[in-house]
């Protein structure tokens, strides 16, 4: 008797979840309805805003991490950019294991200068990538 009734409550309450989860899967959210109307009437909310039920706009929470002025994830040493002399003083050139000397370091590909890493190196040049912005290196010249 009390299996049968825990059996009968395993049931419905499996109904029920699959209920839930196809209405959660079918029903749109309230942000996605706003944005639907917003696009049908030509009012959009602007940027940092999200809109809401009934029509009102709220402005997005701003994020600690943007006080910091700094990606966390790139490395700690300055770009070359903000200051550091970049100076190809020569390369080692080989198909199978070419090398490059920057700032006097002897680098091979994906190896690092100054927040900057080698990306490819070809005879007369070098390409380098901070995560953000790509430069070449000519042999004899000097970016700053």
């Amino acid at each position: 008797m009390i299996r049968d009734k825990k059996l009968l409550l395993l049931i419905v309450l499996s109904i029920v979840a699959v209920i839930s989860l196809v209405y959660g899967i079918v029903t749109p959210s309230k942000i996605r309805r706003n944005l639907k109307t917003e696009a049908e009437t030509g009012r959009a909310a602007g940027a940092g805003q999200i809109p809401e039920a009934g029509g009102t706009v709220r402005q997005l929470k701003r994020s600690n991490f943007a006080l910091w002025g700094r990606n966390p994830f790139l490395s700690r040493e300055t770009p070359a950019h903000a200051g550091t002399r970049l100076v190809l003083n020569g390369i080692a050139w080989d198909e199978k294991n070419p090398r490059a000397v920057i700032n006097d370091r002897i680098l091979s590909i994906g190896g690092e200068v100054a927040g900057n890493r080698v990306v490819k190196i070809e005879p007369h040049r070098v390409l380098l990538s901070d995560g953000v912005n790509d430069m070449e290196l000519r042999l004899g010249k000097k970016i700053e």
